[in-house]
């Protein structure tokens, strides 16, 4: 029978939450378990004795029998040992472990005494922190990027500009039908695209809400048919399989025949040189309700519905390493890294508050989907067409144009006085509230740059509204109308909006409309 001390010990033995083994320190044969090491294993304590060490020790090299032979050997010789090991359980789950394990005399004889803490609740744990440290180093990592890129479009469309501007002034006075006339429309022609791409960093740099309408996704996919077939390897097939029915989502046509062209060109390119095929898809679906490292679902409420734009090729795929920078600007997996690429796409996702993820793997393919939230309206559709400057007359008065950038007042002014208009210029906004007080009787509008020194635009417009001035104030910008809204007080919203770079037939077109509401 059992003395009342070797019942206690029992009681305590058996008790413990830890597993705890005792091992022969010659032999590594196992000589006692408590409860919890064979209620967490699933094991009978024969099955244990039997098969020793090797019974429940996971089928990889750092968990293999000399590594544990080590420990069991250093701890016979009195160093205790504290490891990280694991177990895989009777029903083969496996369970990261922590082991302290201590040589211990027991009943006279040397023994190791283990005790084995199940640590798969710290892991998981840890890799959580983890998986979240990568998010944040990821979105720290656009964040300085879209600054770098922000900073870098607005001063090159303050450049942009003055090529643009002068250009078409040019043109205009050299005659439609001069052979000079179209080198200087081939000089606007490549000034255009520059501001495309200038444009297209502001979406990645800004993130900012846009002003969605409701689109049908599957109509503006069919619609590029013919487009986004140009846009694969001829030896490329291209797949649409697009639900009908689905609800619009809150966007804007252009921007989601941007993502498209860019994730099937992308998808093209990484197609081997004996072809494939580009899937396109499109679906309803919910956020979902876990995200990956590899994912950029930060923005979405987990389980709302959105559509689902699904872009999936049979190409070479992407390791972990590829896949982390798949979205950073100038990188490409094809060759060397050229364009704004992906990040133009994740820029203009985040815009329309959706999201992005991506599951590749070489060999085996690359999978983008991108979710957009779902809008209440119906889809309308809207044609845009090209402004025309109004007839030289049919505007007058005199403009007060602000801005820090010679170039730009030079611009502005030329155009202006071209067409008949008297010009005031400032530097800044301290010197457009000084000369808008000397000559407010005769001053007929503004046209006020937001990024300044001493003065930023708004804060000149919010002095100016405070005063009680009812001018007609043009805020213009090289960054987009979305993005500066945050900055410009409610008491003290402009007449019209005016980006950067534009042509004096949207000055003037402008100009125009916001004189007629006077």
């Amino acid at each position: 029978m059992l003395s009342e001390s070797e019942r206690s010990y029992r009681e305590i033995f058996n008790a413990a939450t830890d597993m705890i083994f005792v091992q022969d320190a010659k032999t590594g044969e196992f000589l006692d378990f408590n409860s919890e090491t064979l209620r967490a294993t699933g094991y009978s304590e024969e099955e244990f004795k039997e098969g020793g060490v090797a019974l429940f020790s996971p089928a990889a090299p750092e968990y293999s029998m000399e590594r544990a032979m080590d420990y069991v050997t250093k701890a016979s010789q009195g160093k205790p040992q504290l490891f990280e090991w694991a177990f895989v359980d009777k029903g083969g789950v496996l369970h990261p472990t922590e082991v302290h394990l201590k040589l211990a005399t027991i009943d006279g004889k040397q023994c190791l005494l283990g005790i084995t803490r199940d640590i798969s609740e710290r892991k998981q744990a840890e890799a959580e922190k983890k998986e979240l440290e990568q998010k944040v180093l990821q979105v720290q990592k656009l964040e300085s990027l879209g600054l770098l890129a922000g900073g870098i479009a607005h001063d090159f469309n303050n450049i942009l500009m003055g090529v643009m501007g002068h250009a078409n002034l040019a043109r205009v006075h050299c005659g439609a039908t001069s052979q000079t006339a179209r080198h200087i429309q081939k000089v606007e022609t490549a000034a255009r695209r520059a501001a495309e791409l200038i444009q297209q960093m502001l979406l990645f740099a800004g993130g900012q809400p846009l002003d969605s309408v409701a689109v049908d996704l599957g109509q503006e996919i069919e619609e590029m048919g013919q487009l986004l077939s140009a846009a694969v390897s001829k030896k490329a097939h291209l797949s649409l399989e697009l639900a009908p029915g689905l609800r619009p989502v809150a966007g804007t046509p252009n921007a989601v025949r941007q993502i498209a062209l860019k994730l099937i060109t992308n998808a093209s390119e990484a197609l081997s040189e004996d072809g494939g095929t580009v899937t396109v898809r499109i679906k309803a679906s919910q956020a979902p309700a876990k995200k990956t490292v590899s994912s950029h679902m930060n923005w979405l409420e987990q389980g709302v519905m959105h559509n689902v734009l699904e872009v999936e090729d049979n190409g070479s795929g992407m390791d972990a390493e590829t896949l982390a920078r798949a979205f950073d600007p100038f990188v490409s997996s094809k060759a060397f890294g050229r364009g704004l690429g992906l990040a133009t796409v994740l820029g203009i996702v985040r815009s329309h508050r959706g999201a992005v993820d991506v599951d590749s793997e070489v060999g085996r393919g690359t999978v983008f989907r991108v979710l957009l939230p779902l809008s209440e309206s119906h889809p309308s559709r809207q044609i845009e067409q090209e402004v025309a400057a109004p007839e030289r007359g049919t505007v007058s008065g005199t403009v007060l144009v602000v801005d820090d950038e010679e170039i730009v007042r030079d611009t502005t002014r030329t155009a202006l006085e071209d067409h008949g208009l008297k010009v005031i210029t400032a530097r800044n906004g301290r010197e457009c509230l000084q000369l808008y007080r000397l000559h407010a009787d005769s001053i007929d509008a503004i046209v006020l740059d937001v990024s300044m020194p001493l003065l930023s635009g708004p804060e000149a417009l919010d002095a100016l509204r405070k005063s009680g001035a009812t001018v007609p104030v043009i805020l213009s910008s090289g960054y987009m109308e979305q993005q500066i809204r945050k900055d410009v007080p409610k008491s003290a919203r402009p007449d019209a909006f005016l980006a950067k770079p534009y042509i004096p037939a949207q000055l003037l077109d402008t100009l125009q409309r916001v004189l007629k509401k006077r």
